[in-house]
């Protein structure tokens, strides 16, 4: 008989008490990030992660129906940076994966597992999903490497609960769609995302 799914008290918390509690502030530590991730999935975890596992990057999760059994979560605190070409574009620097070579770095995909690229908006509360296989793609991305998204996309996201956009991802000499969502849309993000993600994978394998 399987035993009952043990929720610790983070996760039971209301969203006012967890804040009170888990103040976030600008640039939420890895823990915090991962907490806040683990809080928006909570209807669909099959396992919650220990103290120790929220310490982690990536965080990996056991996850129920309609979401793939297990997903890899690469996430970073997303920040504005005034010297970017857009005003106000959010961004989050790529600091975790796996070491490919002596300047390169890719996501783990470690036991056919999908990782997932988030940046979350700490002040709206807005998740950024971009596209894991365009962001590593021709060998890997160097530590500390920027991934941008344009502001209007996030505050839509931050009103309505989801919004999709676009950016030119250069290195990948692609177009990279990205979805940003609240935490009640969280679900219907990661869902677009991994189809959209498939779909593109489908692609570039009959252009090639």
């Amino acid at each position: 008989m399987d035993q009952p799914l043990t929720i610790p008290a983070w996760a039971r918390q209301t969203d006012q008490a967890f804040k009170a509690t888990y103040p976030l502030g600008p640039r939420p530590s890895t823990i915090m990030l991962n907490r806040v991730l683990a809080r928006s999935l909570v209807p669909l975890l099959n396992q919650f992660p220990t103290d120790q596992q929220l310490r982690d990057k990536p965080l990996l999760l056991e996850l129920g129906l309609p979401l793939p059994p297990k997903l890899r979560f690469y996430i970073f605190t997303a920040t504005q940076h005034e010297s970017e070409r857009q005003v106000d574009t959010y961004r989050v620097q790529l600091t975790a994966g796996l070491q490919v070579s002596t300047s390169r770095y890719a996501f783990s995909r470690e036991d056919g597992i999908r990782p997932v690229l988030l940046g979350f908006e700490p002040r709206l509360g807005v998740f950024i999903i971009w596209d894991a296989d365009v962001n590593d793609a021709n060998g890997g991305f160097p530590f500390s490497q920027g991934v941008q998204s344009p502001p209007e996309l996030v505050y839509r996201a931050a009103a309505n609960g989801i919004a999709e956009g676009e950016r030119t991802a250069r290195r990948a000499a692609t177009r990279e769609l990205i979805i940003a969502a609240r935490a009640d849309k969280l679900v219907v993000g990661l869902l677009r995302r991994i189809d959209y993600s498939n779909r593109a994978l489908t692609e570039r394998a009959n252009v090639g």
